[in-house]
């Protein structure tokens, strides 16, 4: 036993009592427009994580709202649609499956709109068809007439006068059908130019739509106030369903958590001189019942290069520490205790080895050394 004690090391540590810390800085959550609290989902202390709700609003806008302008929107799609078809000489509309599913009598109604149209522009250009038609039947009379009438000049058997009166018949006749011609041109020109009229105000119309169910959606979708970051909720600064919180108003805290945290420790002075950055170390709960959940591995990170004193003790000297732990959480039998800032504990810093021999016979040594230098 005696010859086990001379070889068998153990490990020195220094004791530095701490707590756990922040790690970054602490997020407040506001919104941007305010409103009427309908659910409260958390409390102060409760672990949370990003995206999770914390807080309802009761909602200005409705789903009934959000869908009246679907609707109106879905039918401005539909009428631009049959209105392109009609400016690309009535080619026949393709609307999307989705439409055609959902907005069937939308699209029903736009398909008989764009037949009628059809049938009406193409009646209008018929008729002025039929009229162009007299026109060049007539005109090609008039030319048979002026050929026949030239040889008749020619030959005396009438007068100038006769034959300018032909002439002008058929530069009359040319004008009608020329003015038939223009009008025809016109009629589709006038309708596309409608068309495209049309177009144009259905399009702005969509996108002020647009822009409506955006704010609409918008205002739904920030109803629920969610966690920028996991974390741990402090400072919930409203407590009471039905409160109003105002815009910009700050709703509560969150401290950041990850997957390491941070240890702010007091090192006693006399122990400085043993640690440095770079050291590892433990981690256990200050509390009577830390035997049950082991510990956590650390590294020392930052050393104050001053000393500071207890405010209520001030004959207490230390230097502050900081620690970075392995992870966040202790575990025991399957449970998991969860860090948060603020739990108590103590960090171990292993600052060398000796052996059991040396630890026993360090006091005698010590004073022997102090008496073989007495007078």
């Amino acid at each position: 036993m005696v010859f086990w004690s001379f070889f068998f090391e153990i490990d020195i540590v220094s004791n530095a009592d701490g707590q756990i810390i922040p790690q970054g800085e602490v997020k407040t959550v506001q919104h941007l427009e305010g409103g009427i609290i309908d659910q409260i989902l958390v409390k102060e202390s409760e672990i949370v994580k990003k995206d999770q709700p914390l807080i309802v609003l009761a909602a200005t806008a409705s789903e009934v709202e959000v869908d009246e302008v679907q609707v109106q929107i879905d039918s401005q799609v539909i009428k631009s649609i049959r209105l392109e078809a009609e400016i690309n000489s009535f080619d026949i509309p393709i609307f999307p499956d989705n439409l055609v599913n959902e907005r069937a009598a939308l699209v029903n109604k736009s398909m008989e709109l764009f037949i009628s149209r059809q049938n009406a522009f193409e009646g209008d250009l018929k008729e002025l068809e039929a009229v162009i038609l007299q026109h060049q039947t007539s005109l090609d009379i008039l030319i048979r007439q002026v050929e026949m009438s030239e040889e008749l000049l020619e030959q005396k058997v009438i007068n100038e006068y006769a034959y300018l009166n032909v002439l002008k018949e058929l530069n009359t006749a040319k004008g009608k059908l020329e003015e038939s011609v223009e009008k025809k041109e016109n009629v589709r020109n006038d309708f596309v130019q409608n068309a495209r009229n049309e177009l144009q105000i259905a399009q702005r119309d969509l996108s002020e739509l647009n822009e409506t169910i955006k704010a609409l959606e918008d205002n739904l979708s920030r109803t629920s106030i969610n966690a920028p970051v996991d974390g741990i909720v402090k400072n919930l600064f409203f407590v009471t369903e039905g409160g109003v919180i105002r815009h910009g108003e700050p709703i509560l805290d969150i401290v950041p958590t990850k997957d390491n945290l941070i240890v702010e420790a007091r090192l006693l002075d006399s122990d400085i001189g043993f640690v440095q950055p770079g050291q590892s170390a433990v981690v256990k709960l200050s509390s009577a019942d830390s035997v049950n959940f082991g510990q956590i591995e650390a590294t020392v990170t930052q050393i104050s290069p001053d000393t500071e004193k207890d405010e209520n003790d001030q004959r207490i000297v230390f230097y502050k520490i900081l620690l970075e732990t392995e992870k966040n959480y202790f575990e025991s039998k399957n449970k998991i205790y969860q860090l948060v800032p603020g739990v108590k504990v103590v960090a171990s810093i292993h600052i060398g080895q000796r052996t059991v021999a040396n630890y026993l016979l360090s006091p005698f040594i010590g004073t022997m050394g102090e008496s073989f230098q007495e007078r």
